[in-house]
């Protein structure tokens, strides 16, 4: 199951089972700050408190199985999809397509 959650929705997930994998999605803050402008679905003052917001969870990805920077949307979803496939086959789950 493949689950995308804010960073204490996924500690949620972690204290109830342990074994999940979790997976921080992380991007420069200037990189966010620029898509966030450019979406132009939130005005200033909630861009400035979304950055804020996720500048506090990027203290906390240490906790996270692993980081994935999202720089470049391509490699990033490629690198996901790698450490998907890797963490499967890693517990002996059945294979995921190349």
């Amino acid at each position: 199951m493949i689950l995308e959650l804010e960073v204490e929705g996924a500690f949620a997930i972690r204290r109830r089972r342990p074994d999940a994998c979790l997976i921080f999605v992380d991007a420069p803050l200037p990189e966010l700050e620029r898509r966030l402008r450019i979406r132009a679905t939130e005005i200033s003052g909630e861009i400035e408190m979304r950055l804020r917001i996720a500048e506090a969870q990027r203290r906390e990805r240490w906790m996270f199985d692993h980081v994935i920077l999202n720089d470049d949307a391509g490699r990033a979803a490629d690198e996901l999809y790698a450490t998907i496939r890797l963490e499967i086959a890693r517990r002996g789950g059945s294979s995921v397509p190349a």
